[in-house]
């Protein structure tokens, strides 16, 4: 098995990681998890990815992504960042104007509040009674 050379990056988004390997090829093609990218994102998130590969103009790769934890929305986000943190180690000087102009490479840090004590969930609180 012959060895390919590819671009690696981490991506994280709410509950989310990300791993990211994109190779260079001159099919395009998107796997997640063994899997193509329209089997297993829904249409809108799969914008979310092929959107971005477009406006940094990243032809002619093949990229093979491994998701772990969260939901829909965190995994397509954590996936984007990764390819994006990849696509930065592949070739900087090419991509790093486009990525930066388009906030690709900016990491959310919004994660759920933990539950405190004393109340049923983070911030809620049991109802107020005058009587």
């Amino acid at each position: 098995m012959s060895q390919e050379q590819y671009s690696y990056g981490v991506g994280r988004r709410k509950a989310t990681t990300a791993r990211a390997k994109i190779y260079d090829s001159g099919e395009v093609s998107i796997v997640v998890n063994g899997v193509a990218l329209d089997k297993y994102f829904p249409a809108y998130y799969q914008a979310t990815i092929t959107d971005m590969l477009q406006k940094v103009e990243a032809n002619n790769v093949r990229i093979e992504l491994f998701v772990r934890g969260g939901g829909v929305t965190g995994q397509s986000e954590a996936a984007r960042l990764a390819i994006a943190n990849a696509l930065l180690k592949k070739d900087e000087a090419t991509y790093r104007p486009s990525i930066r102009q388009y906030g690709y490479n900016t990491t959310d840090i919004r994660k759920v509040l933990s539950k405190q004590a004393g109340r049923p969930k983070a911030r809620k609180s049991r109802q107020w009674v005058k009587r």
